[in-house]
């Protein structure tokens, strides 16, 4: 495997590196590895600690973490978009020695005063007071799991899983030096920064959108800085089909990615329809994984939606005797973090991740995902996934369902009451269940994680 891309960019020299899709201020290759130099001696070459790093998805925010990287720090990434309130709780149990991020949200954090970060924007660097933790000397980046499971710990992750991961995700797909990735999802979030990641290995560019794809802005500068390609969630994907994305022949983006969530046979019939012309293709992934775990060419797209693909190289897939996906191969993670003390601990799962995710394989080598292991319940005798059902149900209306005891409760915006009564009723029929354990619970709105993904962590708070 060769160095980790952060300490190559030279070698890509005047190629276009990031571009900041909302400014345009643009960074070659030869650029980039300036930058990052510079804001990394800022960052001081003391003994390893943890940086608490707030980017976004601009140039600066990707300049910012390249650089904490670059340090020899292990980095903990994280939205600047986070709660003040949540990031004072993530201080607290994880004892960073440095935060990095935007000036209002540092000066918020650190009591002293933070120090402007050159060639970074507004960023800035500050140094709160912490203990003097001992870090694993093969961690290298902390990411928060944080997501629409409702459990919230950090993944450890190696500088190895990192360059594996990136090397893995640029073989799957391809990624060339030509290519220009649009990428509009979250950098703390691991599919988002698998594209940074991948395309900076192979000498590729990234347009790095911070705001609304909803924007007609974002989409005008499309038309200058001309990305080939696009990552997203459903959500996004949803978004990109409300606007008539796919009518716009003059785009210049003719590869669609998706992970994270299962797919509504509306849209994928639609991604379906605009081949050849756009191709998507579909992954699965975990953060614990460092990124993706499977990937399916575009060629093989359908109507199937747990349809999620082959392993990536150097990854295996095996299916367990209680149907639970198990993954192996040099981009697991060392194990996960609760805390500062945890930052101490080595490999703990040895390249082997239980992903709590149920599946099978045919006999083509592919992977089907048919729901989450832990989202199993019995309900009057009869074995039922909540997984399946909120996919059947969201098909027609955004949902959430859970389950606690003898009640299933199916979570939905309000002002969709009554088509969702329609539908409950035909899916109760199907699965032979009463009408009378499923309640119907109406809220102004979903909540959704950074990334947008629906989340039931956020049910809590409604």
């Amino acid at each position: 495997m060769q160095n980790p891309y952060w300490v190559n960019l030279q070698r890509f020299g005047d190629r276009t590196a990031l571009i900041d899709g909302a400014t345009g201020e643009k960074l070659t290759y030869r650029a980039l590895a300036e930058a990052t130099e510079g804001v990394a001696q800022h960052l001081g070459d003391h003994e390893k600690g943890l940086v608490l790093a707030l980017c976004d998805t601009t140039l600066h925010g990707a300049v910012a973490f390249i650089a904490a990287l670059a340090s020899n720090h292990a980095v903990f990434l994280v939205s600047p978009r986070t709660s003040v309130d949540e990031l004072m709780m993530l201080v607290a149990r994880f004892q960073p020695s440095l935060l990095v991020g935007p000036s209002a949200v540092i000066g918020e954090l650190a009591p002293n005063t933070p120090k402007s970060l050159e060639f970074a924007g507004d960023m800035v660097v500050a140094r709160p007071p912490s203990r003097s933790t001992k870090l694993h000397p093969d961690l290298r980046l902390l990411l928060s799991t944080s997501g629409s499971s409702g459990s919230a710990k950090a993944v450890r992750l190696s500088e190895r899983n990192i360059c594996v991961s990136a090397w893995q995700v640029a073989s799957a797909l391809g990624v060339e030096p030509s290519h220009r990735a649009l990428l509009t999802l979250p950098l703390s979030y691991t599919f988002g920064l698998s594209v940074l990641s991948s395309h900076l290995l192979c000498g590729a560019s990234v347009v790095l959108e911070n705001r609304s794809i909803l924007q007609r802005s974002v989409w005008e500068a499309c038309t200058h800085h001309t990305p080939t390609t696009m990552a997203g969630v459903a959500f996004t994907l949803e978004m990109l089909m409300k606007i008539g994305f796919g009518d716009n022949p003059a785009s210049s983006i003719t590869t669609l990615t998706h992970s994270g969530d299962a797919l509504s046979p509306e849209l994928l019939s639609w991604l379906c329809s605009l081949s050849p012309r756009i191709r998507t293709i579909r992954m699965y992934g975990m953060t614990e994984a460092t990124s993706r775990i499977s990937v399916l060419p575009s060629g093989e797209l359908d109507q199937s939606p747990g349809l999620v693909g082959y392993a990536v190289p150097l990854s295996d897939i095996t299916i367990s005797a209680d149907h639970e996906v198990i993954v192996s191969g040099p981009n697991i993670m060392m194990g996960y973090a609760n805390g500062w003390l945890d930052l101490a601990r080595g490999d703990d799962l040895g390249g082997v991740l239980h992903t709590g995710d149920m599946g099978l394989v045919d006999d083509r080598g592919r992977l089907y995902l048919t729901g989450r292991k832990s989202r199993f319940v019995k309900i009057m005798g009869a074995r039922l996934s909540l997984d399946l059902l909120e996919e059947r149900l969201a098909a027609a209306v955004p949902t959430i369902v859970t389950a606690d005891r003898d009640i299933v409760t199916v979570t939905i915006e309000r002002g969709f009451g009554g088509s969702m009564n329609d539908h409950l009723d035909k899916a109760c029929r199907a699965l032979r269940l009463p009408r009378h354990v499923f309640k119907i619970v109406e809220v102004d709105s979903l909540a959704r994680n950074p990334s947008g993904k629906l989340s039931r962590r956020g049910l809590s708070d409604q």
